[in-house]
């Protein structure tokens, strides 16, 4: 369903490669998250035990903040929320469907290949995910009677409306820097990655942590990897190199992350990167790539 394995997929382009990534990246991701929040179990000191958190107890309105009784009141849940969801639901699975299993989606007269359809006449998955995801949407706001305006007003709509246009950006922009220096970066890279396949992964964290974007590096990094001689299996391997923009603490998780923490104990270091999600970033990315390398070989 995301963006960046479906561009994983188009790079790969041999039937059944979004069930391929899935098979090493899911279970490896998951080992890897775990790797990281174990990595930070004993970090930092316990609350009453912190000065600096015990001294912002000392005020009256961060001490009544810091109550565990929520004062909150409860939201009403919209009439038709529960079928949005169940629709939302479907489409994800309809997109999994289809990359897993390219024979069951439908094949266009063969002709000239485009944007949205392959030389063979095949739906390409980019294409797959927007067709599925834009019915939904429509079918969501016939069956719930949700009005455009209402939709353009949410919140999650105009971070998400502004993140789109910055991902555009970062990918024309990357695209066109990576067609242009290919030669001399394929020149620079070539030697280490035949050598070493797995420093590759070091270039894509790089590029990760520079794109602010999975979907965006993964276009621009994994062409050139196949271009460099890896193999599907290596390149899916270092896929999760792809998820390294925590490393610079402006991506808007991150920082959500850090305002719902009440305590102040989650947050940007003195120098920037010494945050308090470096090291489990670090330790759940590396912890990933050695696992997918693992059950890449086992796969086969």
């Amino acid at each position: 369903m995301s963006a960046a394995t479906a561009a994983m997929a188009a790079v790969l382009a041999f039937p059944g490669a979004s069930l391929s990534i899935m098979k090493v990246c899911i279970p490896a991701c998951f080992i890897g998250v775990l790797a990281g929040a174990i990595s930070v179990r004993k970090m930092g000191k316990d609350l009453y035990k912190d000065p600096v958190f015990l001294e912002k107890m000392k005020d009256p309105a961060f001490a009544k903040s810091m109550e565990t009784e929520d004062t909150a009141t409860k939201k009403e849940i919209k009439k038709g929320a529960k079928l949005a969801l169940a629709i939302f639901g479907v489409a994800i699975l309809m997109v999994l469907i289809g990359g897993s299993f390219p024979q069951l989606v439908p094949n266009m007269a063969e002709g000239v290949p485009n944007f949205s359809v392959n030389a063979d006449g095949s739906l390409k998955m980019v294409t797959i995910i927007e067709v599925v995801t834009l019915s939904a949407a429509a079918l969501i706001m016939l069956l719930t009677k949700t009005s455009p305006a209402q939709i353009v007003k949410a919140s999650l709509f105009e971070s998400m409306a502004s993140a789109m246009l910055s991902v555009f950006g970062v990918v024309w922009m990357s695209s066109t820097f990576m067609a242009h220096n290919e030669a001399i970066i394929k020149q620079a890279l070539g030697g280490i990655v035949t050598s070493y396949p797995w420093a590759f992964a070091i270039a894509i964290f790089i590029m990760g942590i520079l794109m602010f974007s999975q979907a965006a590096t993964t276009k621009a990094m994994m062409p050139l990897g196949l271009t460099l001689g890896l193999g599907t299996s290596t390149l899916i391997s270092i896929f999760p190199a792809a998820n390294s923009y925590f490393v610079l603490p402006g991506y808007p998780t991150l920082l959500a992350a850090i305002n719902i923490d009440r305590t102040g104990t989650t947050k940007i270091g003195k120098y920037v990167v010494d945050h308090s999600f470096i090291r489990p970033g670090l330790v759940a990315t590396v912890v990933t790539i050695i696992v997918s390398f693992l059950l890449s070989s086992l796969y086969g």
